[in-house]
């Protein structure tokens, strides 16, 4: 992938998951990066509509989007196992979902100019330049379709605590904020539907603990866990009630959404 900050093995160990999470299909949840996301995709999404994920390893999205906004959904991800998480999540809606293992540079792998959603979930902060991957991605939009984007928000908490768990996972990722996700569509000849906001309150789930597990004994893995979720748990639950985010330090994600010009 081109100025990728991670390759195919990195992207495989991401979902070297245990095997009860293995087994179960990764869900849509009530946060706010979820009820957003829900949202735009029905703005832009009608049935029969054209969806597409860049980066869908693990992702519950393009199983959701066939199976409720009747639209043919496609993904694709370099991952292997990635994507067979993804396939779960959409068993039930198989014959309108299609899953390509690939490199999205590949033009011979993705239909272009018929995309009504062309989305990117932590996918954009894995590139050292924005340049090159969103030129691909007004390639593959259709002429009157939007770009959805969320990254990580590393400036916060949840970026010191990635740094400190795990230095290398943290150095794959870019730093962005919302005036720099703007600025980089913008400088691709995207104007934005919704500039880059903060997403959620506070989820430290978020961290990307997956080398950390496999060096930890199970029992204090799964007390760690706990306590994580119970972060995830507090913040759904306080920004359901008052649509509140967490801003710079707390938010987890960043998002916002973009037209071509």
């Amino acid at each position: 992938m081109q100025d990728a900050l991670g390759d195919q093995i990195y992207g495989d160990e991401i979902w070297r998951l245990p095997a009860e999470r293995r087994e179960a299909p990764p869900r849509i949840a009530a946060a706010m990066t979820d009820r957003f996301l829900e949202r735009v995709f029905g703005s832009y999404l009608s049935s029969g509509g054209s969806f597409l994920e860049l980066g869908a390893g693990g992702s519950p999205w393009p199983g959701h989007v066939a199976r409720t906004l009747d639209a043919d959904a496609w993904g694709i991800d370099v991952s292997r196992p990635g994507l067979q998480r993804a396939a779960l999540a959409a068993a039930d809606v198989r014959a309108r979902v299609t899953l390509i293992e690939g490199d999205v540079f590949d033009g011979s792998l993705l239909p272009c100019h018929v995309f009504d959603v062309v989305y990117s979930g932590g996918f954009l902060e894995r590139f050292a330049s924005l340049r090159g991957v969103l030129a691909r991605v007004a390639e593959l939009v259709a002429p009157d379709g939007v770009a959805v984007a969320v990254v990580p928000n590393l400036r916060g908490v949840n970026g010191v605590l990635q740094a400190l768990a795990d230095r290398d996972t943290f150095a794959r990722h870019v730093v962005h904020t919302p005036e720099s996700l703007d600025a980089a569509h913008a400088a691709a000849g995207f104007v934005p539907v919704e500039r880059t906001r903060y997403l959620d309150l506070v989820d430290l789930g978020c961290v990307n603990l997956t080398r950390v597990a496999s060096r930890l004994p199970p029992a204090l893995w799964r007390s760690l866990s706990y306590v994580l979720s119970l972060s995830r748990r507090a913040g759904v639950a306080v920004a359901a009630r008052t649509d509140a985010d967490g801003g710079r330090l707390l938010a987890p994600m960043i998002g916002g959404v973009y037209r071509h010009r």
